[in-house]
């Protein structure tokens, strides 16, 4: 080593130069990082993937996806064959023309059940880790045994999640903890898809069966068919705008707020003089949490008292949707035309 560049080297730790040095080394690792995550590994583009499989988002291939896999899914979760719902996923995300189709990372998403109910798990994790307090700052997503054996009958709607390998490094910025938050998300939503599709397919029936369609003689009758029109057309308005808050309202503009945080600092020449750094791994990490903990908070999923609230009218609304069929077969005992009419043909 020359003397010029031992004069350089501090030989202890009270020297300036050793603090500048750190900050220099810390400032170029961080650059070096981000370029790593931002460019190399195409960290926007695996978030976008993302929000096309967790949030629904031009969801056109999961529609199809829950269409064929219908006969599956109303099973009980435990009966559910998973490597027949993942060949479906396959197909269906390889159809032409489809978003997914495009998509370079389809390979990672995989179907994965769930043991554990969304409300059961949510209100675990709210009661456990203060959530109300605190919207969003979920550490740990292991519900207790109770919650399990609680959720052991849901059906494969309730159960059904996606997972998503991430490799090193991208893993950094989308880690286990992050992913779960996506999968909460998406879980919610599926939930409000389903719903919605169940309240449609009762509308269908009230249009064409004919123990809805026919004007009966009864009034009672008559009154009683357009309380549970009405009842319908206002659980499926509910439904819709909730749906419509929770991606349009809540989600959209969060995820645009994040991305052009993301875009500035993909763009920022990152090291500024001095050898400080103007945006930091750590930082990028903290806005991608800080994104999904505002969407949490903002869909209501992280109060346990809304919470409550939100499962017992989505279990309504479920409930009345299922028995569609039962009221559609006590109706046209109960109506006296009918009854007329089937007694004629015998």
């Amino acid at each position: 080593v020359s003397r010029d560049m031992d004069d350089q080297v501090p030989h202890t730790f009270d020297d300036v130069r050793f603090l500048d040095n750190a900050n220099s080394a810390y400032a170029f690792a961080n650059s070096s990082l981000l370029t790593l995550l931002l460019t190399t590994h195409a960290l926007p583009a695996r978030l976008r993937s993302l929000k096309h499989y967790f949030f629904l988002d031009r969801s056109d291939f999961f529609s199809y996806f829950l269409e064929l896999g219908h006969s599956e899914l109303k099973k009980p979760a435990k009966s559910v064959n998973i490597g027949k719902l993942q060949s479906l996923l396959d197909i269906v995300l390889r159809q032409p023309g489809s978003v997914a189709a495009e998509d370079p990372f389809k390979e990672d998403v995989k179907v994965v059940m769930n043991e554990v109910g969304l409300t059961g798990w949510l209100m675990q994790v709210v009661n456990v880790k203060g959530l109300d307090a605190d919207g969003g700052s979920i550490t740990s997503y292991t519900p207790a045994a109770s919650v399990i054996g609680d959720d052991k009958d849901i059906s494969g709607f309730d159960a059904l999640t996606f997972d998503y390998a991430v490799p090193f490094p991208l893993s950094l910025v989308v880690s286990r903890v992050t992913l779960t938050r996506y999968q909460l998300l998406f879980r919610y939503i599926l939930s409000l898809r389903h719903l919605e599709q169940l309240l449609v397919s009762s509308w269908i029936d009230h249009s064409k069966v004919t123990s809805w369609r026919h004007k009966s003689s009864d009034r009672r009758i008559e009154d009683w068919k357009r309380r549970a029109w009405c009842l319908r057309s206002r659980m499926l308005c509910f439904v819709q705008q909730l749906l419509y808050f929770c991606t349009n309202e809540v989600i959209e503009p969060n995820w645009t707020a994040f991305m052009t945080r993301l875009s500035e600092a993909e763009a920022l020449e990152n090291v500024a003089e001095g050898g400080k750094v103007k945006r930091t791994v750590d930082e990028l990490m903290q806005d991608h949490v800080d994104f999904l903990a505002t969407c949490l908070k903002e869909c209501m999923l992280t109060n346990s008292k809304l919470l409550r609230i939100n499962s017992k009218v989505m279990a309504t609304c479920t409930m009345f949707a299922n028995y569609t069929a039962s009221l559609s077969r006590n109706l046209a005992v109960s109506d006296p035309d009918l009854a007329k009419t089937e007694a004629g043909k015998t």
